[in-house]
Parts: structure tokens; sequence; C-alpha cells
């Protein structure tokens, strides 16, 4: 399960949002979280580009033993939706 929720549109045109993951039990996933940047792509309005820029939260072993769950975007890297 996992959250997003919209924050603010900046001034350079790009929606941001907070992405935040969670278990099965509705616990907070380890480090799945990040803010999202969205806007549509400058040669396709029919693309929206994504940036995912990870978290920088620190991790407690107590809350953590696994260590960080993996994301289940890509993150730092720009990634595409396609209309069709």
């Amino acid at each position: 399960s996992h959250d997003i929720s919209g924050i603010y549109l900046d001034s350079q045109g790009q929606y941001i949002a907070y992405y935040h993951g969670f278990d099965a039990t509705g616990f907070d996933e380890c480090g799945q979280s990040g803010t999202f940047s969205l806007y549509i792509n400058p040669l396709s309005s029919n693309q929206l580009d994504l940036y995912l820029a990870n978290s920088m939260e620190i991790l407690l072993q107590d809350d953590c033993p696994n260590g960080a769950t993996p994301h289940v975007f890509p993150v730092n890297v720009v990634f595409s939706l396609t209309r069709i």
C-alpha cells in the first residue's frame, strides 16, 4: 500500500507530491518514501514525466531490523507515463 499526496505546483510548472509506503499491517515501510516531481513532457503532451527523489530519513536498527525496503517506483531517474 502506498500514499501519494499532492503538495503544491512550483514556479516551474512541476507538481510536487509526497510518496510514502506502508506494509500490509499499515505500518511505515522502512525508507520507502520521497518526493515526486510530475510535469508534462515538453516534447510530447501525451507523456507525463516523473522523478522520485528518495527521502533522506535516518533508519534506526530497532525500527528497521532488515534495513531499507526497496521502492516500487524508479528512484532518482526520470520515467514517463504515456497516454495511449
